[in-house]
Parts: C-alpha cells; structure tokens; sequence
C-alpha cells in the first residue's frame, strides 16, 4: 500500500480522487489548497502527489516548485480542467516545472489509474 496525497480545492472531485486511490487500496490523505498541503508535507511523507492545477492561495505550479525545492522525488501529477491533451501551453507548464503528468481533470478515469499504478509501480 502506498501513500497518495491528494491536493483540490473542489470537495467533490477531491472525494472522487480519493475514492478511486483507495479502490487501489491506497493510504490517501487530502489537502484542500496548496497552502494546507505545505502544512501536511512538513510532517508527513507520500509515495505520489496529486494535485490540481488552479487553487487559490498556492497553486500546482507552486506546490510543485516547493516539493522539488524540498528534495521530494516521488512522482507528481497535475491535473486541470484546463488541459485538453498534453500539447496544452499549461500542460506543457507543468511538465516544465517538474510534473511528471499533466492530465485532464475530466478525463478518463482509468488513464488515471493507469498513470498511478505505473508510477507506484516504479
């Protein structure tokens, strides 16, 4: 069983995301915005983060910046409502800034899975 933390600041699809980690029988804890997942990181330690792009207070992009800065090496993935495939500018942005998957929040759930069990597997 691995350790998932999970980062949205929408309460429905964070429950959607925890729900499909634990269907995996993964240990999940969630983090409301950047800013709580900080307070979370600085005590606890996680094989994958999953975050949302767009949060208010501390976005992906930076909660990304801080976990390398850190010295986290799990894999991260970002997720947006704003990707579309992963040749999207913000797509790109986040590869860029060290995600190791960019995926569309309203994809399909199972390339999720996929992308969770691949880096879990690792």
């Amino acid at each position: 069983m691995s350790r998932i933390l999970v980062i949205d600041d929408d309460m429905i699809f964070r429950s959607f995301l925890v729900a499909l980690c634990r269907k995996r029988h993964h240990d999940v804890v969630e983090a409301t915005d950047g800013r709580h997942a900080e307070r979370i990181l600085a005590d606890e330690t996680f094989d994958l983060v999953i975050s949302d792009l767009f949060m208010p207070d501390k976005d992906g992009l930076e909660v990304v910046r801080g976990l390398k800065a850190r010295g986290y090496g799990g894999p991260i993935v970002l997720i947006s409502g704003q990707f579309v495939s992963s040749e999207d500018t913000y797509a790109k942005a986040a590869i860029a800034f060290g995600a190791d998957a960019a995926l569309p929040k309203f994809g399909d759930p199972a390339d999720l899975l996929s992308h969770i069990d691949r880096f879990l597997a690792a």
